[in-house]
């Protein structure tokens, strides 16, 4: 402040002088002894002249396009604002032209300004209209500034202290155990689904297979709703019929049909034994569905569409009457079994039991003389509706 106000008192000195020792004059001075980072402040600039020309300030050097700024620099000084601008008549002739600023610094320690630049412009270049023609304007600089910046901390305040060492905490162990009890759990729950799986899988009663013969139809009923004349080709069409034909007689007589060639198979059927019984005819009648079936297969003949129904209807006659006639068999061998435990059961008659001159075979004798015979059991069509009807019946 002591400062500032020996300037101004010089300034008004140098207008008292004559015209001819004084010409222009300029002051800078500011509101602050000191100041601390980001304190605002005010920054007064002085021009004194001999009224002929317009003051120019440092807001007025900067161009139009860049006004719009929020502020400008001046040395370590940011300017933030205008706080009033003017002038005023002094002595005979002389003039007091002024402008205020709104400021702050950022420096350390002291914040400096080498000086501010000033103009003077002639009367008809208005600096508010625009930027003065720089031939038209006298420029000049005010003395330096130095504002003392003083430190944000108190003077008792210690200096930065040391990085101080890394510190120790004692390891957590909870998480791990937290992470073993889900992991035991998960394990649990893993085998308690697993158990419950296959107690459902045991639980569940598997469904009863379907019957060879049941298959072979229901596909031999797929082939006949096929509509011959519109197949491109009929090779897949004896395909599907051989391999119905292998896989019901690889089923029902318990022979590797699928892998064995037709002549194969046919010599493996004639050598079953009695209980699986294939009739002869019925197996000629198979060697010739499945030799018309190589042929279209392998040797890419053609036969008509009569034919091939025929053969289809071949093929369900072979399946049906083989079917009948293991059935028939079957029916036997269960009346055997039914007679051999009953015989089986019978007490047995010791010789003492019988009188002198009689004899069991005697009491066993109808009135006729003759033993009573069983006959065996026949099947009947009733009983079994695979069986071939007689067509003389």
């Amino acid at each position: 402040m002591i400062r500032s106000t020996i300037s101004r008192l010089a300034l008004l000195a140098g207008l008292l002088l004559p015209n001819a020792v004084r010409a222009q004059q300029t002051e800078a001075y500011v509101s602050v002894d000191s100041t601390r980072i980001g304190d605002r402040f005010e920054l007064t600039v002085v021009i004194g002249h001999d009224g002929s020309r317009s003051p120019v300030f440092p807001h007025h050097l900067i161009p139009d396009s860049l006004r719009s700024m929020a502020h400008f620099a001046l040395g370590d000084f940011e300017i933030l604002d205008v706080r009033k601008e003017g002038g005023r008549p002094y002595g005979n002739s002389g003039r007091l032209d002024s402008v205020v600023y709104e400021a702050t610094t950022f420096a350390i320690d002291t914040a400096r300004v080498s000086g501010i630049p000033v103009g003077l412009a002639r009367s008809t270049d208005t600096p508010s209209d625009g930027l003065a023609t720089p031939a038209d304007t006298l420029r000049f600089a005010s003395q330096p500034l130095f504002l003392p910046v003083v430190s944000l901390l108190e003077p008792t305040t210690e200096d930065i202290r040391d990085i101080t060492e890394v510190a120790e905490f004692p390891r957590s162990w909870w998480p791990w155990v937290l992470l073993g009890l889900v992991l035991a759990a998960a394990i649990a729950a893993w085998f308690w689904y697993r158990l419950r799986q296959a107690d459902d899988v045991e639980a569940a009663p598997a469904p009863p297979p379907v019957p060879p013969v049941d298959v072979a139809l229901e596909r031999l009923t797929r082939l006949e709703a096929i509509d011959l004349r519109a197949l491109p080709d009929v090779k897949s069409y004896y395909v599907e019929l051989a391999d119905i034909l292998r896989t019901y007689f690889g089923q029902r007589a318990n022979v590797p049909a699928l892998e064995a060639t037709t002549r194969e198979l046919v010599d493996k059927l004639t050598r079953l034994r009695a209980d699986r019984p294939v009739p002869r005819a019925l197996i000629r009648d198979l060697h010739d569905i499945l030799d018309q079936s190589d042929l279209v297969k392998f040797a890419d003949i053609q036969p008509v569409v009569d034919r091939t129904r025929a053969i289809l209807q071949q093929t369900r006659e072979t399946v049906e009457k083989t079917e009948a006639a293991y059935r028939a068999a079957e029916q036997v061998a269960q009346a055997e079994r039914i007679r051999a435990a009953e015989h089986a059961n019978t007490p047995a008659v010791s010789d003492s039991a019988t009188s002198p001159g009689t004899s069991l075979d005697a009491e066993s004798a109808d009135s006729s003389g003759a033993f009573p015979t069983e006959s065996p059991v026949k099947p009947t069509d009733s009983a079994n509706p695979y069986a071939p009807k007689n067509p003389h019946a």
